[in-house]
């Protein structure tokens, strides 16, 4: 404990030093992007100080926390952003991505759908809602949600790791032509 209150501290110390150059809020993100998850909570956690209000903080803090695989803190977080914005599909997605970490697919599940629902073009939420279907053998909505995450955003890194599950999933299931030449081909 004494030494992750030391962490962040000295986080929070290289956040303040930077605030000149940036908000705090822009530099959580683009501590999260540099994959800085403990800069990234304490530059969130300064951006909760200023404006409490803005769910777009806590529900990037609680990116950071599931990235740290600490998915009840990632929940937390985006509880408090939904109750602030019930709109903001990015805690949705953060808090299904968490449930999904957790095994809870149907909350997960939940989750993501609404996340899409809220932003159609999220790739990401349609990525993870693939691995639900997957991992409850529902192999032709899987690919359906993969199929729907490359035609959004072919360039995503993420698709590149998720071939191979699906692939060793699927075996010798048909693979609909639609999407095989993007993944198997």
């Amino acid at each position: 404990m004494r030494y992750q209150c030391a962490v962040l501290a000295v986080a929070m110390l290289s956040c303040s030093s930077l605030v000149g150059q940036s908000s705090p809020f822009q530099q959580g993100r683009e501590a999260l992007a540099a994959k800085d998850y403990e800069l990234a909570i304490a530059c969130l956690t300064e951006a909760i100080r200023i404006d409490a209000k803005d769910p777009n903080c806590y529900a990037e803090r609680g990116r950071a926390y599931r990235k740290m695989g600490e998915p009840d803190k990632c929940i937390a977080d985006c509880e408090e952003a939904l109750r602030l914005d019930p709109r903001c599909a990015e805690a949705y997605f953060n808090r299904g991505s968490a449930f999904g970490d957790k095994k809870d697919l149907v909350r997960s599940w939940s989750d993501l759908t609404e996340a899409i629902r809220l932003n159609p073009r999220h790739a990401n939420a349609y990525l993870d809602r693939a691995y639900n279907y997957l991992d409850l053998a529902d192999y032709g909505r899987a690919l359906a949600d993969l199929a729907e995450a490359i035609q959004i955003d072919p360039s995503t890194r993420k698709l590149t790791v998720c071939v191979g599950p699906f692939t060793s999933k699927l075996g010798s299931l048909q693979r609909p032509s639609a999407i095989s030449p993007r993944l198997f081909g």
